[in-house]
């Protein structure tokens, strides 16, 4: 849409920095026809449904695989505190079986954005955002490391 730089372009400037081929996005709601066309080439968004997932998987096992999280990939209804909230998007248990899937990826990295707290004067936003965080934390590190205190 003419813009460059900003909250819309950024996967972009990503795929133009790691190259095609290297981002997959997953919870995928909206965009315009050309960013749907330009994916599809890229085969580089993913259904959340089993055999997508396992696709998925299949492809970068063995690979190191950074994991960013927009929470308005979660349904508005269970996380309306962010920036563009889109009808439609996941459970909190739909979350949970994405990570779960994801799990024996080599995730040597993981963020979590897009929480704007003052859209959410229930605050139920932010505990959300914090327990994904939590369960993230869980699916994605706790067996990479030893507990020194076992």
């Amino acid at each position: 849409m003419g813009e460059t730089l900003s909250h819309s372009t950024v996967m972009q400037r990503v795929t133009e920095r790691i190259g095609a081929g290297r981002l997959f996005q997953v919870g995928i709601r909206s965009g315009t026809e050309e960013e749907f066309k330009k994916a599809k080439k890229m085969k580089s968004i993913y259904s959340i449904d089993r055999p997508s997932l396992r696709a998925l998987v299949r492809r970068l096992r063995n690979r190191p695989v950074y994991v960013s999280l927009d929470l308005d990939v979660i349904d508005p209804s269970l996380l309306p505190g962010v920036g563009t909230p889109e009808p439609g998007g996941l459970t909190f248990q739909q979350f949970i079986s994405l990570l779960k899937a994801l799990q024996p990826l080599q995730v040597i990295g993981f963020d979590v954005v897009e929480l704007t707290p003052d859209y959410d004067p229930t605050q139920v936003s932010s505990v959300t955002a914090s327990v994904i965080l939590r369960e993230m934390i869980l699916a994605f590190c706790e067996n990479r490391h030893p507990n020194p205190f076992e």
